[in-house]
């Protein structure tokens, strides 16, 4: 008892909600409470391990609620000790509470609608493309001079068919354009098999073969990059961005110029309900990536885009508690040189690749 009443008393919120970044509370048929998630699984080790120094009084936050700032002045006023969710580093938030070392890395994002049909992926692919084609033909119109001259003797076979020497020249430029885009048939067909000749022709073959082989893999790379249809800083547009008045991801974005409307008191379903279905004024959502990351999965006509910051994410401390963070500093310390944090977060955020979430160590 006198052991009991000697350890400070820790009063601790955990954040509950449905994303990768909050504990998941879930209540089975019996009326059975368990809570999943990274930052769950983080807290246990972090209150097992100082279970015999503190007595913690652990409540937690309503589950749809994302007003993060809250959870900031709460804790600034003395409401809370400690938070365990994942929080991103403002000034403002600096000047009310203290962070604990980051426990997983995230990063700035749009979640938006992709949508495409094949006649945008044609014209992407010909505006993507069309410097290599145009070079692709100066090459062959370069190929099919060099044969002309180089290679006199195939005018033998032209002037079977009686072709004048002006309609040869055109028909070898013809053949040197045609070999470019993988038609080598009269180039072979009509060799002189002169030596020289027959040097010529087997090294415009292999050129014509790798630019044919390096235009088709760039054509696929151009596919797959459509095919995810991201936003980056230098194409935002000019459309509005939806995103929460007290999330610092919507403040970071405005750095690059996005126009956001900024919202307050909505949940995450809602937000996502509110854009798709306005989607002709709205052209996506501003959103931590980990948040986000799940509801790719629900809605697959949804994606999320990167490129604005990555954001280390950590638990928050009242100021007046510095041996708490120490201590809890500590204990994630010691997980990352052991690896056990990055385990436990591969366990949840291993299909993440767009992001190094778990690179922690």
């Amino acid at each position: 008892m006198d052991a009991f009443i000697d350890k400070p008393t820790i009063k601790v919120l955990i954040v509950l909600g449905n994303s990768l970044t909050t504990t998941k509370k879930t209540v089975d048929t019996k009326g059975n409470t368990t809570y999943s998630g990274f930052m769950w699984d983080v807290w246990q080790k972090i209150e097992n391990a100082l279970k015999d120094k503190y007595n913690f009084i652990v409540e937690f936050s309503p589950e749809k609620s994302t007003n993060y700032n809250l959870y900031v002045q709460d804790v600034s006023v003395g409401k809370y000790d400690l938070v365990v969710g994942s929080f991103m580093n403002t000034k403002w938030r600096e000047s009310k509470i203290d962070f604990t070392t980051p426990v997983i890395i995230d990063a700035n994002a749009i979640l938006h609608e992709y949508k495409t049909t094949i006649l945008d992926d044609m014209m992407v692919v010909i505006y993507k493309t069309s410097k290599l084609i145009f070079y692709l033909v100066v090459i062959g119109i370069i190929f099919g001079t060099l044969l002309y001259f180089v290679d006199p003797e195939r005018i033998i076979f032209q002037r079977k068919t009686r072709t004048s020497s002006k309609k040869f020249l055109f028909r070898s430029i013809m053949t040197g354009v045609a070999s470019m885009f993988g038609e080598m048939g009269f180039l072979s067909e009509n060799a002189s098999l002169s030596i020289t000749g027959s040097i010529l022709v087997i090294f415009i073959m292999t050129i014509s073969f790798l630019y044919v082989m390096f235009t088709q893999a760039e054509i696929t790379r151009v596919l797959i990059n459509q095919s995810k249809r991201k936003i980056n800083n230098n194409t935002l547009g000019y459309k509005k961005f939806l995103g929460w008045s007290n999330d610092p991801v919507s403040y970071k974005l405005k750095r690059y110029g996005a126009n956001i409307d900024l919202q307050e008191n909505i949940n995450m379903e809602d937000m996502v309900s509110k854009y798709l279905g306005n989607t002709e004024i709205y052209r996506g959502i501003v959103v931590p990536y980990c948040f986000g990351y799940k509801y790719t999965k629900k809605y697959p006509n949804l994606t999320l885009s990167t490129g604005f910051g990555n954001e280390p994410s950590a638990f928050i401390v009242n100021q007046n508690k510095q041996q708490l963070k120490e201590d809890v500093n500590a204990v994630i310390i010691d997980m990352k040189t052991s690896l056990k944090l990055q385990k436990i977060c591969q366990t949840y955020f291993g299909n993440i690749q767009d992001i190094p979430v778990c690179s922690l160590t």
